[in-house]
């Protein structure tokens, strides 16, 4: 079977899997919907994932726990967490899923200019705190972080937050290789760019 994997339906999978399949059809339908219908193969991702319906939901219930842990204090924002998406696309040379999260990461507070600065390697026009936030996401995707790095970290973050931070991180690094993995189409740089120049100004 090629890739993009088409998404099975019901009667594709083991008869008990299927309440798992159906608890994850409702996670990933409140994502992708394409006018009035449901249509999850517009997410190769998704629709490869739920080919096995138990490691989907898995999948679905830490992305729900990561994603709204900026919902409590003591942990990292929205902008820091839209902004790993954006870091580890560059660092990693794959735009696997800066396009969907480019409006996301604004939308959160995340500016135009920083995630433009990412693509032209200019972090001397991030701010300090960006800055920081890149070289900690990079170091842990690397496998090198330094103890000054999550030092500072655990410092901006608190302990709990920094604890998240890395779990989301790299729970980021596997959505983008399982994305390039499953056959997506990713967009340029230039697509990217545009998207992202389009938001200027419209920030939180």
């Amino acid at each position: 079977m090629p890739r993009p994997l088409a998404p099975p339906t019901r009667d594709d999978v083991d008869p008990e899997d299927r309440a798992d399949y159906d608890t994850a059809l409702r996670y990933w339908s409140a994502m992708f919907v394409t006018g009035d219908a449901v249509d999850i193969s517009v997410s190769p991702w998704a629709s490869a994932m739920m080919h096995s319906p138990r490691f989907s939901v898995a999948r679905s219930q830490l992305s729900t726990l990561l994603r709204t842990a900026p919902d409590r204090a003591g942990t990292f924002s929205h902008a820091d967490r839209e902004f790993v998406g954006m870091v580890i696309g560059r660092h990693l040379k794959t735009n696997a899923v800066s396009a969907i999260h480019a409006s996301d990461a604004v939308a959160v507070g995340v500016r135009p200019e920083a995630i433009q600065a990412l693509y032209a390697g200019r972090d001397e026009d991030l701010t300090e705190h960006e800055r920081s936030l890149a070289v900690f996401i990079r170091e842990v995707v690397d496998g090198r972080l330094s103890d000054s790095s999550f030092d500072d970290m655990q410092r901006r973050l608190g302990t709990r937050g920094v604890v998240e931070y890395i779990y989301y991180i790299t729970m980021i690094w596997t959505v983008m290789r399982q994305v390039q993995a499953f056959g997506a189409t990713e967009p340029s740089d230039e697509e990217v760019l545009q998207i992202v120049g389009g938001l200027s100004g419209q920030g939180a």
